[in-house]
């Protein structure tokens, strides 16, 4: 299995040769897509090459907000944060020389912009249950894509984690039930692991929304416990959990991938049983060395 890594690695890679060498500071107007519908925007002008600027923009950003995104990404970018460029949802300013000396924390933290927003609210609700605070019974619901949300239930010692999972293609279906039935039941045999269960129809955690039991959509439950989310394992657990989704439909991908390449290979041993097989065709004409052309006839035997 390969985990998809949270950063961004075009702003990694744009910002590092910036910090680095004066000749890397052109301008450039560069529009990146991301996970999840994310879409990146970075902007150097020609009058102001020490400076970059970075927006994003995100589906749910507002939704966020109300989830004590506001307050964690405050934290992170501090003064780098300025007013949202148009048609974006959230904007930074980098100052190349300013900021010199913290070259390698900004690059970082830019790089994990998509993984610090979406995951505010789990990092928010994990401080919250770790202080002990009562976040009340309230489900917040997340629809980060279309018809795929993300619902997040605090309690007082965990936190439940449900994903909504749209599989429109027939395949992906097939696979994606066999998939996520494997994950649950291998998750079980793992020492210490959340909690992890499938389920095709809306379970009980989030039946407040009165969702309907679809054929397309399938139902993973992750059941976080304090030692999931403790000082030491909270940032991985913000890393993993809200990137499941594109952690299972990438695998989905590769298992059909190499399906599809089985059954090629497949394919052409057939083929070369085949052609094996073919007979050979009579009364072939043939030449001599000096061109002449002769037929070669069956023989018949005479009794």
């Amino acid at each position: 299995m390969i985990i998809i890594s949270p950063e961004n690695r075009i702003l990694r890679d744009v910002l590092t040769k910036r910090f680095k060498s004066q000749n890397e500071r052109i301008p450039c107007d560069i529009v990146i897509a991301d996970f999840d519908g994310v879409t990146y925007h970075i902007l150097t002008l020609r009058e102001e090459t020490n400076v970059v600027y970075v927006s994003v923009s995100i589906r749910i950003f507002e939704e966020l907000l109300n989830f004590g995104a506001q307050d964690i990404l405050t934290r992170i970018y501090g003064d780098l944060i300025v007013d949202p460029e148009e048609g974006y949802d959230f904007s930074l300013r980098i100052d190349l020389e300013e900021k010199k000396s913290d070259a390698a924390k900004i690059i970082k933290d830019v790089a994990l912009l998509r993984r610090n927003i979406i995951g505010a609210p789990f990092l928010f609700v994990f401080e919250a249950v770790s202080r002990g605070e009562d976040l009340g019974d309230q489900t917040a619901k997340f629809e980060y894509r279309s018809e795929e949300s993300i619902f997040l239930k605090p309690s007082t010692d965990k936190v439940t984690v449900v994903f909504s999972i749209l599989f429109k293609d027939k395949d992906d279906q097939v696979f994606g039930q066999v998939f996520l039935k494997e994950f649950a039941s291998q998750a079980k045999k793992v020492r210490n692991a959340p909690y992890v269960t499938y389920s095709k129809v809306p379970p009980q955690e989030i039946e407040e929304f009165q969702l309907k039991e679809r054929d397309d959509v399938a139902y993973l439950s992750v059941v976080l416990f304090e030692r999931h989310f403790d000082t030491r394992k909270r940032g991985a657990s913000v890393d993993l959990i809200p990137s499941l989704r594109d952690y299972i439909h990438y695998h989905l991908k590769c298992c059909k991938a190499y399906l599809h390449q089985r059954m090629r290979a497949r394919v052409n041993e057939f083929y070369k049983v085949l052609n094996r097989a073919r007979p050979q065709i009579e009364n072939k004409e043939k030449k001599t060395m000096s061109g002449r052309t002769f037929k070669q006839q069956k023989t018949v035997k005479r009794w």
